[in-house]
């Protein structure tokens, strides 16, 4: 895990400072965390946790300042809702330009107003939100802030003055017209609510009522004050159930479902977590090689190795055979329902390597076989999972094999072989 500082400019021209931290493994899909105001990017250190939390399940992270805040130029006097949207919207395009093409969106406390504005236009590639205890009516914040002489001070000297944090005139305006829930009701991407029950800053009732309006999860971090500061046990309920929120938007399979554990004949001893391969206990994998009327074989380019791989392959749940997990994995990878009875089981055998990101995979695969009239145009693949897919020669294959098979992961290499001598 590596993190890095960056700075970057905003369209107002105004530098804003941010850093990513990246996993161990690559990926496309990055999470952005946007923190409340008074405070910084690092939240008071519960984004600091969290950012190493998603980085651990394999997600890029990029956490940063909004203008006034922290590392980044800008008077705190002069921001707005409006303006923390333009930095959101810098900060989305330089990670564009880092080449991350899918996105996750955290906003706590009050940037939940820039998040809720930033996002319905972003659908494309932004595919989940999450708000903690975050601000989607301003009624309570300029109630709260403008109470015990407040509004009085704010007309006298255009300012407020809270945690030593200077807050101009111009944004209670704002806020007294602006309504953020209302931009939420434009999306139909996956939104979770996290709120701690006993907040005094910012309404739990808002998140009861936004979450019921936008049929949205809502999790409840019993007992828990404004923005899980000040007990660890509620800062990590909130950091868990964010990780597993995007885990199930983001990863083809969720890391935690559980896949058999087999003995040296295949027979299931236990059940054990996905991720990291059941780490390292030999398990199960079903993988299909397609081929059409050319008698070409279609095979993948990852995104994240570069290297081919099957037309479609991967790991399945405990209570799944062989069959129905392949079934299941074209599905899901190449958008094709294809028959049972159409796969055709060439070979199975065992199989341990060390793959691209470190983890130890020792598994029986399960190859199959299936023909068909089947184009490239008909086939759906996900561009942040698959770098291109292509109709490959077997002569070009073999020719692989021999001069460059570290092109390929290696169970591919030894997939093809045996198709390969099966078919001499």
């Amino acid at each position: 895990m590596k993190e890095q500082k960056y700075f970057f400019k905003n369209e107002d021209n105004l530098k804003l400072c941010g850093i990513l931290t990246k996993p161990n493994k690559n990926t496309k899909s990055c999470i952005i965390l946007c923190h409340g105001i008074t405070v910084d990017k690092e939240e008071d250190g519960i984004f600091t946790e969290l950012a190493q939390k998603l980085a651990e399940d394999g997600f890029i992270v990029f956490r940063f300042d909004f203008r006034g805040h922290g590392e980044s130029e800008g008077n705190s006097v002069d921001m707005t809702v409006r303006g923390e949207g333009r930095d959101l919207e810098a900060a989305y395009k330089f990670l564009i330009n880092k080449g991350y093409n899918r996105f996750g969106i955290v906003a706590a406390s009050f940037a939940g107003g820039a998040a809720s504005f930033f996002t319905p236009k972003h659908q494309d590639k932004v595919r989940a939100l999450v708000l903690w205890n975050s601000v989607i009516n301003y009624t309570s914040f300029y109630k709260r802030w403008l109470a015990n002489g407040g509004r009085e001070k704010l007309k006298r000297q255009r300012f407020i003055i809270r945690n030593n944090f200077k807050v101009g005139e111009q944004l209670f305006d704002e806020t007294f017209k602006l309504k953020p829930w209302k931009e939420l009701k434009k999306l139909s991407i996956p939104i979770l609510f996290i709120h701690g029950d006993r907040d005094s800053k910012v309404p739990y009732a808002d998140s009861v009522k936004y979450s019921k309006m936008l049929n949205a999860k809502l999790i409840t971090i019993h007992g828990a004050d404004h923005g899980f500061h000040d007990n660890k046990k509620q800062s990590e309920q909130a950091d868990k159930a964010t990780s597993e929120f995007f885990e199930e938007q983001f990863l083809p399979h969720n890391p935690r479902e559980m896949i058999a554990v087999v003995d040296e004949n295949d027979n299931i001893i236990a059940k054990a977590p996905r991720r990291n391969h059941a780490n390292g206990k030999l398990h199960r994998e079903a993988s299909v090689l397609i081929v059409n009327q050319k008698n070409e074989i279609l095979l993948q380019r990852r995104a994240d190795s570069l290297k081919l791989d099957y037309s479609a392959s991967g790991h399945f749940s405990y209570d799944e055979d062989y069959l129905d997990g392949i079934t299941r994995e074209v599905k899901e990878e190449l958008g094709l329902s294809i028959n049972k009875a159409k796969f055709k089981k060439v070979a199975k055998f065992k199989l341990d390597t060390k793959e691209h990101d470190g983890t130890n995979n020792y598994r029986f695969i399960t190859l199959f076989e299936v023909k068909g009239d089947y184009k490239i145009e008909d086939l759906y693949i996900d561009s942040a999972e698959v770098k291109s897919i292509k109709f490959y020669n077997i002569s070009e294959l073999k020719k692989l094999i021999e001069t460059a098979p570290e092109e390929m992961h290696q169970g591919l290499v030894e997939s093809l072989k045996i198709y390969f001598g099966k078919k001499v």
